[in-house]
C-alpha cells in the first residue's frame, strides 16, 4: 500500500497536481522506491533523484547542480552524486554547475530510463507493479544487502556481514510459499511475514 500510494503521489505531482513541492512523504529508505523528474531537476530534486533506487525521467528534464555559479555548494548532494556516477562526471557537473539532459542523466546512470512526456505515468506504475509484484521481505533483505554490502571493502567481507532482514526473510511464511507457489504453478500470496 505504501509504494503503490507513493508512486501515484508521485505521478500526480509530475502531472502538475501533488503537494506542488516536487518532493515524496519522508519514508525510510525501504519505503522510498524511486522518483520520476519531468521538469528540471536541479539541487533539491537531483537530490532526491539521487537518494531513491529507481528513477524515470522525462525526456526534456534536465539535471545539475548550478550552486557554484552562485557562490553557493550543492553540500548534501555532491556526497550522494560521488557515490553514484564516476568520479570525473561528478567532479564536472559539480565543479561546472552547468546543466544537462535526460539522455547524459542516464548514460551517467543517474536515471534508469528515460521516456516521452505522455509514457511518464504509465512506465512508472508498470515499474512499480512489477516490484509489487515480489516478495516485500525478498525486497527489504535485496535492499539491504546492496546497500550495506556495499559499504565493505573486499566482496568476502560483504558476504560475511549479518543482513538482519536477509534472516527475517529466511525465516518468513513468504520463503515458504514462494517456492510452493512456483512448484504449484500459481501466483504466490506474499503475506510480508
Amino acid at each position: 500500500p505504501g509504494l503503490r500510494s507513493d508512486v501515484v503521489e508521485l505521478c500526480r505531482f509530475d502531472q502538475g497536481e501533488g503537494d506542488g513541492q516536487g518532493f515524496p512523504t519522508a519514508h525510510g529508505a525501504d519505503e522510498q522506491p524511486g522518483f520520476s523528474p519531468e521538469r528540471h531537476r536541479l539541487h533539491g530534486g537531483l537530490e532526491i533523484v539521487l537518494a531513491c533506487d529507481l528513477a524515470i525521467s522525462v525526456s526534456h528534464a534536465r539535471f545539475g547542480f548550478p550552486e557554484p555559479r552562485v557562490g553557493l555548494v550543492a553540500s548534501g548532494g555532491l556526497h550522494r552524486l560521488v557515490r553514484t556516477i564516476p568520479t570525473k562526471h561528478a567532479m564536472e557537473i559539480a565543479l561546472t554547475g552547468e546543466l544537462f539532459d535526460a539522455r547524459t542523466a542516464q548514460e551517467y546512470g543517474l536515471v534508469n530510463r528515460v521516456v516521452e512526456p505522455d509514457q511518464l505515468g504509465k512506465e512508472v506504475l508498470q515499474t512499480a507493479e512489477v516490484i509489487i509484484e515480489c516478495a516485500p521481505l525478498s525486497i527489504r533483505a535485496t535492499k539491504q544487502m546492496i546497500l550495506q554490502g556495499v559499504q565493505y571493502g573486499p566482496l568476502e567481507e560483504a558476504f560475511s556481514v549479518e543482513y538482519p532482514a536477509y534472516r527475517k526473510m529466511l525465516a518468513s511464511d513468504d520463503a515458504v510459499e514462494g517456492p510452493k507457489a512456483f512448484a504449484e504453478k500459481r501466483q504466490p500470496v506474499w503475506r510480508g511475514r
